[in-house]
């Protein structure tokens, strides 16, 4: 059977059964030899271990986490302080969670931008949790998801939406809405919204 299977190549096998049964050989791929830099290098978000320190600081970033704010994996060097890639504005508040989910021992999510110049800023949403890992300081592994579209999107409709408010500001008229669905009758005035009661 040994034989048989490594004439097949790597990565298979051979099962002898009992006389008079025929040999099976099969040629599979266990998932356990796909290469993990593959899938580093191609997945959508990235991957990070960050160093709970005074600093905080990454000490692994994934290619596909380079490759998502724009910068050649090569080029960006390691050990770095969280606060060099996140903007100053959400610094305070993410290290707050990723502490709270140290201390409390749970998941630790928050969304922020990030940049690798300073300059061009993307929003990820991130979710970090503790993990086993040989340092004086407890080390998460951090998954990121790129949001920017999400929040590009959630800020032009608030942009409209203010632009709306502004221009129904200076009308005397009022606007109503019927939603028939949820049997609601809603109008609007310079003051705000005032919803009748369902009918």
């Amino acid at each position: 059977a040994l034989y048989k299977a490594k004439e097949n190549g790597k990565h298979g096998y051979c099962v002898m059964r009992g006389e008079g049964v025929p040999t099976a050989n099969e040629s599979f791929m266990p998932v356990n030899t796909i290469p993990l830099t593959s899938l580093l290098e191609n997945m959508d978000g990235g991957v990070a271990l960050l160093e709970m320190g005074d600093p905080m600081r990454l000490l692994y970033v994934s290619p596909s986490f380079c490759r998502v704010i724009g910068v050649d994996p090569l080029d960006f060097v390691l050990p770095k302080a969280l606060a060099d890639v996140v903007h100053p504005d959400d610094l305070v508040a993410l290290e707050r969670v990723l502490q709270d989910g140290v201390a409390q021992q749970h998941p630790a999510e928050h969304t922020h931008r990030v940049s690798s110049d300073g300059k061009s800023w993307f929003w990820w949403h991130i979710r970090a949790v503790q993990i086993e890992y040989n340092n004086p300081w407890p080390v998460m592994l951090v998954t990121t998801s790129d949001v920017t579209h999400f929040k590009e999107s959630e800020r032009t409709l608030q942009e409209a939406n203010e632009r709306l408010q502004l221009a129904f500001e200076q009308t005397t008229q009022s606007l109503w809405e019927v939603d028939v669905q949820a049997g609601t009758f809603s109008t609007f005035c310079p003051e705000g919204k005032f919803s009748a009661p369902q009918a």
